[in-house]
């Protein structure tokens, strides 16, 4: 089994390593190498997300617990370095999913991936593509717009065990935004049996959107200069301008709650050294 680095922040532990380690360790996970009490499940907190796991932490607890065991939990976007930094806990390098997924493709061969939405012609065209360019098999479903234990919600979880089932995919590439796409996943692993498969689930936002092309990624100077947010900001004004904001003023109190749990757990255990 390989060994990573992590770095515990905000209650998870948090992968500190680069983005070519962490696909060496994405391909080792979908062959069942999974530890006990680990979950299948890869997370991606940015800034924004979060703020909104602070909420959940207080306000659904057992949806915390479960997302606390997710296998992978890599930092999206510099905010979280930064964040780090301040907590003298430093993470060495952002893994976001949209840099992740296309290197996992590249790195891995004759591999089953399932892709979970966004939308039908996203994933029609990304379909043309993974035969095209790859030597990968993908199915694909897309998911309606729906509110979380809906009965579309659910008739698409079930529809999910099926199409796990009979496609037996590696991965599982989930695209319906943070917690949903979580939730999601985690209602599909409860359903399936012992002797089902088990895919890892991969909560990449819009990953498959920028690698089919739908949506335009930040130029690679943009990147490089940690201004991808402001690029995204400028493409989707209305829907990011306010998500922003306010994950920012947010994620205030989850800092300050932060420096309160480090500074007494750093005072225990100094405590309990002087004993």
């Amino acid at each position: 089994m390989m060994e990573w680095k992590t770095k515990q922040l905000f209650g998870l532990s948090f992968f500190n390593g680069s983005i070519a380690e962490a696909v060496k360790l994405i391909s080792s996970a979908s062959e069942g190498n999974l530890p006990d009490g680990s979950l299948p499940l890869v997370i991606t907190p940015n800034l924004d997300i979060l703020a909104q796991l602070n909420r959940i932490r207080t306000q659904n607890l057992s949806l915390w617990k479960q997302l606390q065991k997710s296998r992978f939990v890599f930092a999206d976007g510099f905010p979280v370095l930064i964040a780090s930094r301040l907590l003298k806990k430093s993470i060495s390098n952002v893994v976001p999913g949209a840099d992740l997924l296309p290197q996992l493709i590249a790195a891995t061969t004759s591999r089953r991936y399932l892709f979970i939405g966004p939308d039908e012609k996203t994933l029609q065209i990304l379909s043309q593509k993974f035969e095209k360019e790859t030597d990968h098999s993908m199915a694909w479903i897309a998911p309606p717009i729906m509110k979380i234990a809906s009965g579309k919600y659910d008739e698409n979880v079930q529809q999910t065990v099926q199409k796990v089932r009979s496609f037996r995919p590696d991965f599982a590439i989930v695209g319906l935004g943070f917690p949903k796409q979580e939730q999601f996943s985690l209602a599909v692993l409860e359903q399936l049996g012992e002797s089902d498969p088990k895919p890892l689930f991969m909560g990449f936002g819009a990953s498959a959107e920028f690698l089919a092309g739908t949506k335009s990624r930040a130029p690679q100077w943009m990147r490089r200069m940690k201004l991808e947010w402001f690029h995204r900001l400028l493409h989707e004004p209305k829907r990011l301008l306010i998500r922003y904001v306010k994950g920012a003023l947010l994620f205030i109190p989850v800092m300050a709650q932060e420096f309160c749990r480090q500074y007494h757990s750093d005072s225990e255990n100094n405590g309990s050294g002087n004993i």
